[in-house]
């Protein structure tokens, strides 16, 4: 007699093994769910560095630390406590969450312990999950390692044309002469570059800045820089000229009246968004401004006051995220709701966990990653701390949850009602 059930059978990994497997990821990285940095150390701040009232409730669903210690990596019953819809619900209630990721407060290595970087004040998102970071540390010189030279044999010959063309030399042959050509004009260039012992590591103008204060990038060729001593803000379009980099200088737009120095810039949506101050002692200028790009004509959006001032911003959510050192808190701007606050109960100190109640000493730079997290230094306490949601966390606790008990995977001695069985003829139609 044939049964045509068994033509479906799958074979598939045991559930437990696959639970864990999810869960090692979930300890050993900072993975993105729903686009959110998630990581188990995150639900450790909220269970033993949280307000008292987060780390009562926290601590009261998780008994047992080891749920939150990347400890035993067999131990199911950890991972049970963790898929619990009790616990689930209430790191839903947390909206955001603060957790420290400089220096590493639950896993000690040699380049990420307290006081490896004693002072961060700015930090920016070089995309891939690559962070990189200011600190008023002594500094080490680090060698380029850029490809800044043109690799001639890798070019082709619409490109070889190209090149040949911008230094003013006749572009007519074949490939290989086209080369030839290419190569004998980078070594005239780099003749020159060693007879005034020109650098190739930096960007040489085509203007003089006095000084470059702060700086952002609009896109893989332009720059933005604001010069403090210059009170103005130029746009720098960025080119290889076979052995360097060079850069053509172009006056955007001077700083508005009474404001002497800007503090961090950022591009999004076609604009340029900038945080600056005023004299020393004055507190009503400053804030945080937007420029059209093609007007140049700045607009204030938030004015500094005794009670805010601007410091490090970041495109966040439709808006601007920004660091208040007055309040020591983390806002948002936004053209339609207006200024509303992220994280941070306005008090000096080094609380975590719950953005409601965390605490800052001297918040500074500020970077945003996938419009859903947040970056900041905590320059006082010589932290990089990471702000984000737990809406993607709670999805891969519930998923895995349910997977555990479609297998009826439980803790030893725990009653687990028997899920209703379904043939496969009512699945499979």
């Amino acid at each position: 007699m044939y049964d045509f059930v068994f033509n479906f059978p799958t074979c598939i990994p045991d559930a437990i093994h696959v639970g864990k497997s999810l869960k090692c990821s979930f300890c050993n990285w900072y993975i993105l769910l729903n686009g959110q940095r998630s990581n188990l150390a995150i639900l450790r701040t909220l269970r033993d560095d949280s307000d008292p009232e987060t780390r009562k409730l926290f601590r009261k669903l998780l008994k047992d630390g080891d749920a939150v210690r990347n400890k035993d990596r067999m131990a199911v019953d950890a991972i049970l406590d963790l898929m619990a819809e009790n616990f689930i619900r209430a790191v839903e209630n947390v909206e955001f969450a603060v957790h420290a990721l400089v220096p590493e407060r639950f896993k000690f290595t040699e380049d990420n312990n307290v006081g490896a970087f004693p002072h961060p004040v700015d930090i920016t998102n070089a995309g891939s999950g690559i962070l990189f970071m200011l600190d008023f540390a002594p500094l080490k010189e680090h060698k380029h390692t850029s490809q800044l030279s043109i690799k001639v044999q890798s070019l082709r010959k619409a490109e070889l044309i190209v090149e040949l063309t911008k230094r003013g030399v006749e572009a007519t042959g074949n490939v290989t002469q086209l080369k030839n050509k290419l190569n004998l004009e980078n070594e005239k260039l780099r003749a020159q570059y060693a007879s005034v012992k020109k650098r190739t590591d930096i960007v040489h103008l085509n203007k003089d800045i006095h000084t470059v204060d702060c700086l952002s990038s609009a896109s893989d060729e332009i720059l933005i820089v604001g010069s403090n001593v210059d009170q103005k803000v130029y746009q720098v379009l960025i080119e290889k000229d076979g052995v360097g980099l060079v850069g053509s200088v172009t006056q955007s737009f001077t700083y508005p009246q009474n404001d002497i120095k800007v503090v961090s810039m950022t591009t999004s949506t076609g604009s340029l968004f900038f945080s600056s101050v005023g004299p020393q002692g004055q507190d009503d200028y400053g804030g945080l401004f937007q420029v059209n790009l093609e007007s140049n004509l700045p607009t204030c959006l938030v004015r500094n006051s005794p009670n805010c001032e601007v410091h490090g911003i970041a495109p966040y959510k439709n808006g601007i995220a920004f660091s208040d050192i007055k309040t020591n808190q983390i806002k948002q701007y936004h053209c339609l709701s207006g200024v509303s606050i992220l994280a941070g109960n306005g008090k000096e100190g080094n609380v975590k966990g719950n953005a409601k109640f965390a605490s800052f000493m001297q918040p500074a730079g500020l970077c945003s990653e996938l419009d859903t997290n947040l970056f900041l230094c905590n320059s006082q306490n010589g932290e990089v701390v990471l702000i984000t949601g737990l809406q993607g966390t709670c999805e891969f606790l519930s998923s895995i949850g349910k997977m555990f008990r479609a297998f009826s995977i439980h803790k030893k001695h725990n009653f687990l009602a028997p899920l209703p069985t379904v043939g496969l003829h009512h699945i499979v139609r």
